[in-house]
């Protein structure tokens, strides 16, 4: 009867620190619940790949219009994003000529996914866009988006052409 009882202590007290172990691990590395319309393209590993300390910067492409990104790969023309407010973004890529545009937001604070792209016309957001245009402001393509975001805080844009994740910019999104 004693032997038994030890045996149920040492379980329990096992289950414990497992438990614990498994809320730490959670804590440490918040999971993500990625919408069901883009599971097929944002994969987890493409969030944990975010460089938090690599944020966007201004840079120079030669011509007339300074950009805000990651040189010769995706660069904004627009202005500085404000919660709650819609701004008028022009998408710049380099190596890039055509294919399907996805934009997701991620929010480090909250791990919150969203889309960031938003139709004025419907009042409604949406992950893709289509119709790449041509060269211009030294850049292989762009394509121009309203955006929105209605939380602040440092948001990871991870921006997908053709479902492969091309490349993640960093921002701080600061409150209206």
């Amino acid at each position: 009867m004693k032997r038994s009882i030890f045996f149920f202590i040492l379980a329990i007290a096992f289950l414990m620190g497992c438990s614990s172990a498994e809320i730490s691990k959670k804590e440490v590395y918040k999971e993500t619940a990625l919408p069901l319309e883009i599971s097929n393209t944002v994969k987890e590993s493409d969030i944990k790949r975010i460089d938090w300390d690599k944020t966007a910067t201004t840079f120079n492409t030669g011509t007339r219009s300074d950009m805000v990104g990651n040189k010769m790969k995706v660069g904004i023309i627009g202005p500085e994003l404000k919660t709650k407010k819609i701004d008028k973004w022009m998408w710049h890529f380099w190596g890039i000529k055509e294919g399907k545009l996805t934009i997701v937001g991620y929010n480090k604070k909250s791990s919150t996914v969203k889309p960031v792209l938003y139709d004025v016309n419907s009042k409604k957001y949406y992950w893709t866009k289509d119709g790449f245009g041509s060269e211009v402001n030294g850049a292989d393509s762009h394509i121009p988006s309203n955006v929105l975001l209605n939380e602040s805080g440092k948001w990871a844009f991870l921006v997908y052409i053709d479902n492969k994740l091309f490349d993640i910019l960093v921002m701080d999104i600061k409150q209206e």
